[in-house]
């Protein structure tokens, strides 16, 4: 091609074609910009109602503690952490815990809330169930590990159900909390008391 024999008509509108194609290019860049902004908007604020929804739900957990008074003595809890009321609160437990009363083991699927869920836990909320003596709870099988899944709703519907491994075994060597003085002494022999009747109960 012979540039030579270009008038200044074709060299205008070759001009004017490059600026055009320049300006396109150009627009198609910001409009892609735009489609990223766009979309890490959109990112941010579905994250961002992720974290209130999780803040403002029930937070609900199953774990095994010493007795507050009688610390040779386990009890299984069952809590809810969360700012909200759980509702509809389903716990399974697999394989099964058990209490050991007497010389007989007893399933907490026995019990009503294990069985069909647990209506309601307000905000801080606390369920206890005596599992029995420290030895005799080892005795019951209840070392091995049990999977556990618990779900519920909050005041936003479903909550994620959360699932996880509880082992009793874990605390088989950790230390015993000795009341400290006579009174505590005293205290801690009637909540083992009561404990013990409700186990023949």
């Amino acid at each position: 091609m012979d540039l030579s024999t270009w008038t200044a008509e074709t060299w205008i509108a070759v001009v004017a074609a490059l600026i055009s194609l320049g300006a396109l290019f150009a627009t198609a860049v910001q409009a892609r910009s735009a489609r990223r902004q766009a979309i890490e908007t959109q990112r941010q604020t579905e994250l961002q109602e992720q974290v209130r929804r999780d803040a403002y739900a029930p937070y609900v957990w199953l774990d095994y503690r010493q007795a507050r008074n009688v610390p040779w003595i386990i009890e299984l809890v069952l809590r809810n952490e969360g700012p909200t009321t759980a509702t509809d609160v389903q716990v399974s437990v697999d394989p099964p815990i058990s209490r050991y009363v007497g010389e007989e083991r007893s399933p907490l699927q026995q019990i009503a809330g294990f069985a069909r869920g647990f209506s309601s836990l307000p905000p801080g909320r606390e369920m206890r169930w005596t599992l029995g003596p420290h030895q005799e709870v080892l005795k019951a099988g209840n070392a091995d590990a049990h999977f556990v899944r618990i779900s519920c709703n909050g005041p936003e519907g479903p909550v994620q159900p959360i699932e996880y491994t509880l082992d009793f075994s874990d605390a088989t060597n950790i230390s015993i909390r000795i009341p400290k003085t006579m009174d505590h002494l005293v205290e801690a022999v009637k909540a083992q008391t009561k404990a013990i009747d409700s186990w023949n109960k």
